[in-house]
This record gives C-alpha cells, sequence and structure tokens, in this order.
C-alpha cells in the first residue's frame, strides 16, 4: 500500500513538473522576439544601475575614510566621531546594498556635518 502511494505521489509530481514547463515554453513561444530582446535590454541597464550605485557607495566610502585620516592626522577629536559615524552609515548602506542586490533599497543616509579641510 505505502508503495502504491509513492508511486502516485512520483507520478503527480512528473505530472506537475511537465504542466509548468509547457505552461512556460508556450508563454515564451507566444512572446514577440523583439519584446524579449527589449526585457533583456531592460534588465542589463537595471543591472548596471545596481552596479553603478554600489561603486558610487563604495566611493563615498573610501573619500570619507580617506577624510578620516587627515582629521586623525591633524587631532581634530571632535569632527573626527561625526566621520565615524558616517562612515559606519556608508558601510551599513553598502551592506544592505550587496544583500538586497540594489543600493536604492538601503536606508537613506542621515544628514551629518561635512568639514572641507
Amino acid at each position: 500500500m505505502g508503495r502504491m502511494i509513492s508511486w502516485w505521489l512520483l507520478i503527480g509530481g512528473g505530472l506537475t513538473a511537465v504542466i509548468f514547463a509547457v505552461r512556460w515554453a508556450v508563454r515564451y513561444l507566444r512572446t514577440d522576439p523583439e519584446e524579449r530582446a527589449i526585457r533583456r535590454r531592460q534588465e542589463q541597464i537595471e543591472r548596471r544601475k545596481r552596479e553603478i550605485e554600489l561603486l558610487e557607495l563604495e566611493n563615498e566610502l573610501r573619500r570619507q575614510e580617506r577624510q578620516l585620516r587627515t582629521l586623525k592626522e591633524r587631532q581634530q577629536d571632535d569632527e573626527i566621531d561625526a566621520h565615524t559615524q558616517r562612515i559606519d552609515e556608508i558601510r551599513a548602506r553598502l551592506r544592505a546594498a550587496r544583500e538586497s542586490g540594489s543600493a536604492s533599497s538601503a536606508p537613506a543616509p542621515t544628514t551629518s556635518t561635512r568639514t572641507t579641510t
């Protein structure tokens, strides 16, 4: 009896997989090749935008770290804390963006004091 049920489950699972494969193939073949090309190009554009956002965050992080080193050399303790906090925020956004795949879905940065040296 147990073997009979497992065979039926196996057959049912196989049929389900075949049905989903056929549905996907029909949907794929019904779409226009131009439409598929447009969709593929849009996906490439979105992927490139995410890459650019990540690069911008990484560049901002490097810039803030460089500025922090300069402040440490000049021993400006009050500004060091603000920059350290800003760097931590950027790292958190960068980590969130990498995990989610998009820098725009990361939390927005808080306002911080920027100093010009």
